[in-house]
């Protein structure tokens, strides 16, 4: 099978058709397998964090923009979950997670919603593909540095304190 898939990915190659959203496939299944490696690599020298009272359910739609910044709201937790589950204490890096998620979301359902009332070829349809990716990926960056950096100044051990154990967690 794997001979079969390189040998129709060579073919392309040498027609010249192997567009920039066949190569970010194949980056995701390097990621894939990355991420594979990241948790078979965790062990007793992995710092794990804390563990606290979480949201639960933390999303764009439970942050809400003010004058003066922003609120979170519904501290219930995830609807679907028992009261005791919802009382449990979890790492906090499973709200960041939540946040993460969200920007996906966020940025495909924006995409989603945009080809489907705009009737366009499938190259451009591909190029907005490809740019609600990138702006995914950017704004997950950027949050979860922000995040960390904040933690980190406020020399925090909720979270890991080396980068690559949150890297690891996360991925």
């Amino acid at each position: 099978y794997q001979a079969e898939e390189a040998g129709v990915l060579e073919f392309y190659k040498n027609k010249g058709v192997l567009s920039e959203i066949l190569e970010d496939v194949l980056k995701y299944e390097s990621d894939a397998n990355r991420i594979v490696n990241n948790w078979r690599s965790l062990n007793d020298k992995t710092e794990w964090g804390k563990k606290i009272r979480i949201h639960g359910d933390y999303h764009l739609g439970q942050v809400l923009k003010l004058e003066s910044g922003f609120a979170i709201i519904d501290y219930e937790g995830e609807p679907m979950r028992s009261v005791g589950e919802r009382a449990s204490k979890y790492s906090p890096l499973r709200d960041v997670a939540g946040m993460i998620r969200s920007f996906h979301y966020a940025a495909f359902s924006a995409y989603f919603t945009f080809i489907e009332k705009h009737k366009m070829k499938k190259n451009i349809q591909n190029k907005l593909f490809l740019i609600a990716s990138r702006l995914n990926l950017k704004v997950s960056r950027l949050y979860l540095k922000k995040y960390l950096t904040h933690l980190q100044k406020k020399r925090s051990h909720l979270v890991p304190l080396r980068l690559k154990d949150c890297y690891k967690l996360l991925t």
